[in-house]
């Protein structure tokens, strides 16, 4: 891809098309932020409830849930260089 030297802004679309999984983008400043984030999914949507749905485990439609919180797509735009977003 030797055009790729010449740009100067970029953009990123990411997107997953599996139903229950999403995308996050946070800056890497702190480990503890990806921990608070699952720590509060789960208090939000607990696994073990009584879910209709158990066809694929009883992870599963917890997950479908908290996908619906969150994103499956994201967009972002960076200079040549630098990411854009976050520590360095």
């Amino acid at each position: 891809m030797p055009d790729l030297k010449d740009f100067r802004i970029g953009l990123a679309h990411l997107f997953v098309l599996h139903t229950s999984c999403s995308l996050t983008i946070n800056e890497n400043a702190s480990p503890d932020v990806p921990l608070d984030l699952a720590d509060t999914l789960d208090r939000i949507v607990p696994e073990g409830r009584q879910y209709r749905h158990l066809d694929e485990g009883l992870d599963d439609m917890p997950a479908h849930v908290k996908v619906r919180r969150l994103v499956s797509r994201e967009d972002r735009a960076f200079p040549k260089d630098c990411p854009g977003h976050g520590e360095r």
